[in-house]
């Protein structure tokens, strides 16, 4: 993603809205397939327990570090999705 991040600001500098568009679709794509991947792996048990449990942050139940990875997944790809529309 990172590659191809830096391929489309070279071609939007030089004038290729069109391609560079097409590339942060293309990243959006890459980064949301990745985010559905992550929160397939997330431990579901574990967070059912922790809603039983008074006290106990569901969100935390969890790897904190995964959460925070798919967040970022998920601004990333808002961030290239608003990138292809203004290319």
């Amino acid at each position: 993603a990172h590659e191809k991040e830096r391929r489309a600001e070279i071609l939007k500098r030089s004038g290729r809205f069109e391609e560079a568009a097409a590339l942060h679709e293309t990243i959006a794509k890459l980064l949301a397939e990745k985010q559905m991947q992550m929160s397939g792996n997330l431990d579901t048990s574990a967070i059912a327990d922790a809603l039983k449990l008074p006290g106990r942050n569901p969100l935390y139940s969890t790897d904190p570090c995964s959460s925070i990875v798919i967040e970022s997944l998920i601004l990333q790809r808002d961030h290239h999705e608003r990138q292809a529309v203004l290319a």
